[in-house]
């Protein structure tokens, strides 16, 4: 799976607190029923290779920062 579905995947997710809450549960099987329900398709392997750290097409720190909501934070 490439890094930027992902990254659009949970950029959709938004402030839903019950999205954010399977997101956070790390269980496979919710979290691609849940992409699928926005119109991703992942598979369990998927989500095994980003845990594992597999980040093809990686994007850097900041990148990360801004999709998870630290985006706007002053830095000195």
């Amino acid at each position: 799976m490439k890094i930027d579905q992902w990254t659009r995947f949970v950029s959709s997710v938004g402030d839903d607190g019950a999205s954010l809450a399977i997101l956070r549960s790390g269980d496979t099987q919710q979290i691609i029923a849940l992409a699928k329900s926005k119109g991703f398709d992942f598979t369990e392997e998927d989500i095994a290779d980003l845990s594992a750290g597999d980040r093809s097409g990686s994007l850097s720190d900041d990148a990360l920062d801004a999709v998870s909501g630290a985006c706007g934070q002053l830095k000195m």
